[in-house]
This record gives C-alpha cells, structure tokens and sequence, in this order.
C-alpha cells in the first residue's frame, strides 16, 4: 500500500526524491573528500607507527604554515630516552605545469617513509642520489610519465626513477627525492618541514610529548590528526563541507514536506475514509510517515551513488589530487541516516494534520 500511494504522483515523485539524493551526494561528496583528506595527511605523517609529529611553534591563529626547523632539533630528538626513530621530512607543494600542482616528500632513503613504499617499477632511492625521483602511481599515470622519463620541478630537471604505490592517495599522487635534493630544489639548507617521533613504549608518548616541548621550546609536538585538522586548518574544511551539506538537506526537507502536504490535501477524502471505517489517528501518522520515509529512503541510496560517482570521477580525472576514490561505510550508512531523517521530520506536520482530520469533514471533500 505504501508503495502504491507513493506512485501514484510519478513526476513530484521523482523530483522529490532527486532532491534528496541531490542534496545526501552533495553531503557524500563533500564529507568524503574533506575527511578523506584529514585521514590521508594523519596517514602520512604518521606512517610506520610514529605517535607524534614535531613542527616549529607557530602563533595561534596562524593556519596552513608548516614552518621549518634545523636540523640540530632532529639530531636532539634522536638523543632523547623513550625514543625509537625519528624521522625528518620535507613537505613541499610542486608547480609541474599549469595544470598540475602536487606534494613533493624529502625522506631519508633509508627511513620507513621511504623503506614502506611497494616499488612497481625501477629502483629505490639511494643516499648518493642527485636530481632523481620516485614518482607516485597516481601521479605518474595522471602525467603519462613513467621511468627513465624526466619532470621539472621549480624549473629544474628530475629522473624519475622508479615508480612507487603507497595506498594513500595523497602520496601515490607526489614524489619522493632524498632530503638533500628537496633542500636543494627548495632552499630549506639544512632544515626540515617535521619530524616523526615513535616513541620505544607507546604508554610513554603522553610524558615524551612534554619533554619535547620542554627540551625544544620553539617546537611542538602534535598527534598526527591535530596535524591534519588544525596545523593545516582542514578542521575548516569539515566544518564547511557541513555547512553545505546542512543547507541542502534543510532543502531537500521542505521537498518533502510540500509532496507529503499536497499528497494529504489530495486523499483527503480516502484517509476520512480509514478514520470512519476505525484506522486510529497513530496508523494514519504512520502512513504518511512510512510514505515520507520511501520517499526519502529512494533518495538516500540516489545520493549515495551520485556521491560516489562523483568521487570516482574526481579520482580519476585529477590524479595528482588527493580525491578519495572511496569513503568510510560509516559515512555512508551515515548519509543513509540522514536521508531517513529527512523523510520523518519532512514528514511529520503532513502526519500531524491528516491524523487531525475531521472524518465526517473529510468524507464531504471533493
């Protein structure tokens, strides 16, 4: 019965049900890619295990600066007790072309940034290294590069040398050169953008965290999704991609509550009907509820394949980019909650108001 009422109006049907799924792909898409984003660069930065991130004290307020310290901080890391590697990195952004821009690591060759990587062709980085390159899967099929080939970066030439697959998006869409060579291609001398920290005894890292700080007052040392969300100012992102998706599903709400409203004033005569012959006020709640709830169900599972195509379609179209190919099931049984939710509080003044109806009223409407 639910289903048939709900087809009977074909057209505001499917409009109300593509505004849902407008606006819970607009909620997938947005979320996916701000989260997704948050979860690669915690990724990053704490691959291997290492619990803490070390960068340069910077003033509060001060977002999407990374900062540089010298090298004689990663030296005094490495003495500290509770310490069991520590690892510098360069992070850098790269203009390729006009068209491309991506991250540029200086690892150590011999450090779990780079020791981690599946090479899936030509070789590893070695510390003697120049001017080479391993280059990212993602970034390597996105500019049609492969080994042997070159690319420029800040208008100097690099061989690429091998190609390497990480499994974070973020990463298999840069490239990796020794620390030297990112010194040199980026002026930084003898500093580094941070230090990964593992500690020798995990339940430690809350008292190492402090010595750090206390040892190296110009320093910090962050989680690595502090890192993520507010050193880079990507909690923003999170909170932005909420807002959008706020007001469309407020929109995709009145949607629903208009195609629920008309549908009542136009089977008014029918639920006067149910009252009369004994369907009590609750049941008649419930079936506009149930209907509200189809209609916004339909809409969930649309919008949840109109966010993942469109994250497929970013993945495959900018692979330098970090676009999650994917996102959490818990994301997406979350938008899925979402689009329910839509349908009952849509649904609920329709309900209200045909369950208030007057039998006798409704049986004399035409």
């Amino acid at each position: 019965m639910l289903l048939r009422n709900v087809a009977r109006r074909k057209l505001r049907t499917f409009l109300s049900i593509l505004g849902v799924g407008l606006s819970i792909g607009a909620t997938v898409a947005l979320l996916g890619v701000s989260l997704g984003l948050v979860g690669q660069i915690s990724a990053v930065v704490s691959e291997a295990g290492s619990e803490l991130t070390v960068v340069q004290r910077i003033p509060k307020g001060t977002f999407g600066y990374l900062g540089a310290m010298p090298d004689s901080i990663v030296d005094g890391l490495r003495g500290l007790p509770d310490v069991a590697r520590v690892g510098p990195l360069i992070l850098a952004p790269a203009t390729i072309t006009r068209e491309i821009v991506f991250l540029i690591y200086g690892v150590e060759p011999d450090g779990p940034a780079a020791t981690r990587l599946q090479i899936i062709s030509g070789r590893r980085l070695r510390a003697d290294d120049g001017p080479v390159v391993l280059l990212g899967r993602r970034a390597a099929e996105g500019m049609g590069k492969s080994v042997g080939d070159s690319i420029s970066v800040n208008a100097r030439q690099f061989v690429i040398v091998g190609i390497y697959r990480s499994g974070v998006s973020l990463e298999d869409g840069g490239a990796m050169m020794t620390l030297a060579a990112a010194r040199d291609v980026f002026g930084l001398r003898d500093r580094v953008s941070l230090v990964k920290v593992k500690a020798s005894d995990p339940g430690k890292v809350r008292a190492l965290r402090q010595a750090i700080e206390a040892r190296f007052p110009g320093v910090t040392a962050i989680t690595s999704e502090e890192f993520a969300r507010d050193r880079l100012n990507l909690e923003a992102a999170v909170q932005a991609a909420w807002a959008v998706s706020i007001i469309a599903l407020a929109l995709s709400v009145l949607a629903v509550a208009n195609t629920m409203a008309m549908t009542v004033v136009e089977r008014t005569r029918e639920i006067g009907i149910l009252l009369a012959v004994g369907w009590s006020r609750m049941r008649i709640i419930g079936l506009v509820l149930g209907e509200a709830v189809i209609l916004s169900g339909l809409g969930g599972f649309l919008g949840v394949a109109l966010g993942m195509s469109a994250l497929r379609v970013l993945s495959e179209g900018y692979k330098t980019l970090p676009f999650p190919a994917s996102v959490a099931p818990t994301l997406l049984a979350g938008a899925m909650g979402l689009a329910l939710g839509v349908g009952v509080i849509g649904g609920i003044l329709p309900a209200w108001r045909a369950s208030r109806l007057d039998p006798v009223q409704a049986l004399r409407a035409v």
